[in-house]
């Protein structure tokens, strides 16, 4: 799929896109530009946007799960913001981007569904600059992670995650890229996947969540959503859908042939 197909795609205002775009273009090509693109205002338009104030309310979510997890590796957590330029918070438990908090909520309540990500081939659809992928490739030791996103952003992505030792471990896809796809064990999204074209969707059901034994996406869209749907009309997959409010809706799903197979292990 070519970027200009994959933007029309993306259900968000052109002028918003382009401008995000264009961000991560200048931030590639030009260090200085690097060094402060986490708080430009025409990316923090897409991302990055999560207020002071909210952070905390993530925080106090991921301790809910795992609180010894969270306390743990909270320095881990705060490395992510040594890039970029994060608008880190000085907060009473510690100085850290809210962005990065919402990171590690999500992270904490993957690991909730999924058990573990060790050995596991991953899939994120939209994954930014690479942020949540970093928190899992330091931590949760994966088998491979793979990036779909337009090629900005994952050029981006590749800069940002050069600076941990991950660029030539990760794996890079532009959107829509399917060829040669290899095993996919768990589908992660936060938010980009439904806000794509129902048609787009369905290509990504199709090619990724279908082949996937497990999967955690979070939105803020109406229930019912396609993938709800696709879900459970395909059967197969044990499917759990959570609303926590201030925070996002989840749909999360399992292949009932794996959960089958650990029942009766």
């Amino acid at each position: 799929m070519s970027d200009n197909k994959a933007v029309e795609d993306w259900l968000v205002p052109g002028d918003q896109i382009y401008s995000y775009l264009e961000v991560c273009q200048e931030a590639v090509q030009d260090d200085d530009a690097f060094a402060t693109f986490r708080h430009d205002k025409r990316y923090c338009v897409i991302l990055e946007h999560v207020p002071r104030h909210t952070g905390p309310t993530f925080l106090d979510a991921a301790k809910a799960i795992n609180e010894s997890f969270v306390e743990r590796h909270f320095k881990t957590f705060q490395e992510n913001d040594k890039v970029g330029g994060a608008s880190c918070v000085h907060y009473p438990f510690g100085t850290i981007a809210p962005s990065t908090l919402w990171y590690v909520f999500i992270l904490t309540d993957l690991l909730r569904w999924v058990g573990s990500l060790e050995g596991l081939d991953v899939v994120e659809i939209g994954g930014g600059y690479g942020g949540l992928c970093r928190l899992a490739m330091a931590i949760c030791k994966p088998r491979s992670y793979t990036l779909f996103d337009l090629e900005a952003p994952l050029l981006l992505a590749s800069k940002y995650l050069s600076h941990y030792g991950l660029h030539d471990v990760v794996r890079f896809r532009r959107a829509g890229d399917f060829e040669g796809m290899g095993n996919v064990d768990v589908v992660i999204s936060t938010f980009s996947l439904l806000e794509l074209s129902p048609e787009t969707q369905e290509a990504y059901f199709t090619n990724l969540v279908s082949r996937s034994q497990l999967g955690y996406v979070a939105y803020n869209l109406p229930q019912n959503t396609p993938l709800e749907v696709y879900l459970k009309s395909h059967g197969g997959f044990e499917t759990v859908l959570e609303t926590q409010p201030g925070i996002c809706t989840k749909i999360m799903w399992r292949r009932l042939q794996s959960l089958e197979a650990a029942n009766s292990a």
